[in-house]
C-alpha cells in the first residue's frame, strides 16, 4: 500500500530502528524545561491509536545526528473505507521545537522542521507535559474522525459533479497561475485526464480531474507534492461552483 506519510531527511538525520529511538538519551528536567524521551512520545501515540481500534500498517523512525531530535511517520487504517490516515511525530530535547503530532489523510514531516497535515497539535516541554501528553493525543484523534468524514463528503461531491472539457483545461491553467505546478506538468495532467488509469474515473467529473492531478503528483518530490496537494483541494472546490 502506498504511504500517505512523507518523511523527508536532508539535514543530517537518518532512518533508525526502534531500538535506537529507545536508546537516545534524554537530558534531565530543569524548573523551566522538561524534555521527554522520544520513545515516550512514540509509545503514547501508538497506544492511543490502538485504543481507538485502529491498525498501524507502517512505521518509520529517524534521529538527528546528535539524537536530540526525533522524526517519525506512520500509516493507520481508518474506519472509512476510502481513506488511510497518516501520522507524523516529532520531538526534541535541545529546546528547538515542541513535541508535536500531525494527523490527516496526508502528512509531511521533514528534518528541516517543515511539518504539516490537516491537524497539528503541539505541546511545549514545560511542567506537566508527561501528565498532559496522553490527553492531547487522544483529543487529536477524536477530532480526526470529523475531519475524515468531511473529506469523504467532499470527495463524494467531486464524484457527482460533472466537469466540462473547457473547465478542466481552465483548472489546469489556473493551477499553473497559482503555482500548484509548472508548465511541464500540464501535458501530463492532460494525459491523465483523458486516459484515466482506473475505470472508476471514466466519467468526466471533478473527481476525475482530482485523480489526474493525484496521478501526476506521484512523480513529484516531497516539497512540491505538498504544495500541489494543498492547491488541488481549492481548485476542485472551485470546480464545484461551475456546476452551480
Amino acid at each position: 500500500m502506498t504511504s500517505n506519510a512523507t518523511l523527508c531527511l536532508h539535514r543530517g538525520s537518518n532512518l533508525v530502528d526502534y531500538g535506537a529511538v529507545q536508546a537516545a538519551i534524554c537530558p534531565p528536567s530543569t524548573p523551566t524545561y522538561c524534555p521527554i524521551p522520544h520513545d515516550l512520545l512514540v509509545d503514547t501515540t501508538l497506544t492511543t491509536i490502538k485504543e481507538f481500534g485502529l491498525d498501524i500498517t507502517n512505521v518509520r523512525h529517524a534521529l538527528s545526528a546528535d539524537q536530540t531530535s526525533y522524526f517519525g511517520v506512520l500509516d493507520v487504517v481508518s474506519r472509512h473505507p476510502d481513506f488511510c490516515v497518516a501520522v507524523g511525530i516529532r520531538n526534541d530535547s535541545a529546546k528547538r521545537f515542541p513535541a508535536a503530532l500531525a494527523i490527516g489523510t496526508r502528512v509531511f514531516c521533514c528534518d528541516n522542521l517543515a511539518f504539516s497535515s490537516q491537524l497539528v497539535v503541539a505541546r511545549r516541554h514545560t511542567k506537566h507535559i508527561r501528565r498532559d501528553l496522553a490527553g492531547l493525543i487522544s483529543q487529536a484523534f477524536g477530532k480526526l474522525g470529523d475531519s475524515i468524514y468531511a473529506e469523504a463528503d467532499r470527495l463524494a461531491r467531486y464524484q457527482l459533479t460533472a466537469l466540462r472539457e473547457r473547465d478542466a483545461r481552465f483548472l489546469m491553467i489556473e493551477g499553473l497561475r497559482q503555482r500548484a505546478w509548472g508548465p511541464t506538468a500540464i501535458p501530463k495532467i492532460f494525459q491523465h485526464w483523458h486516459e484515466p488509469a482506473y475505470a472508476e474515473f471514466r466519467d468526466k467529473t471533478v473527481y476525475r480531474f482530482h485523480n489526474a492531478v493525484t496521478e501526476y503528483g506521484k512523480t513529484l518530490a516531497a516539497d512540491k507534492l505538498v504544495r500541489c496537494t494543498r492547491k488541488l483541494k481549492g481548485l476542485c472546490d472551485l470546480a464545484l461552483t461551475f456546476a452551480a
